[in-house]
């Protein structure tokens, strides 16, 4: 028979699958910086996955900082849905003659995940007062990396 999972368990999974999926935004980040030909995007690329792992390094402290959860670590994994969606990027890009707008469709497609998660976390889970501080600061920062992949993604498609 399961248990049912207590409140500071419910909280700490949704954690874990915020930083899971930030985890996916950092591996594509890293391949698409290492790929891309533009040195103004490459840069610009770098920046968003230190944004990235900036917040996965924020949300395991404040796991870490939680006296339900100090004992237990996490470390991020790529999720089935981010990896299936990087190793089809890869595969499109390498065939692609505008592997640069693969990338930054997808990245922005990541970034969308990303900041949809968050919110849904937010104005649908119950969670308590301090998470909820912590995830809507994290969300402004998420905000502002999905508006920024959007407009680089509309200024790749406006060339064309």
């Amino acid at each position: 028979m399961l248990t049912p999972k207590t409140q500071p368990q419910i909280e700490r999974a949704e954690v874990v699958k915020i930083i899971n999926m930030n985890k996916d935004a950092v591996v594509l980040y890293g391949i698409a910086s290492k790929k891309v030909k533009n040195n103004a995007l490459k840069n610009t690329l770098i920046e968003l996955e230190i944004i990235h792992l900036n917040l996965i390094e924020r949300l395991q402290q404040y796991l870490g900082g939680s006296k339900y959860f100090r004992r237990k670590a996490i470390k991020p994994h790529e999720t089935f849905i981010g990896g299936t969606q990087r190793l089809l990027g890869e595969i499109e890009a390498q065939f692609s003659n505008t592997p640069e707008k693969v990338f930054i469709r997808n990245l922005k497609d990541l970034e969308e995940r990303c900041l949809h998660y968050l919110e849904q976390t937010l104005y649908e889970k119950i969670l308590t007062k301090s998470l909820k501080q912590s995830l809507y600061r994290e969300l402004q920062e998420l905000r502002r990396t999905y508006e920024y992949m959007k407009s680089i993604k509309e200024s790749a498609t406006a060339v064309d």
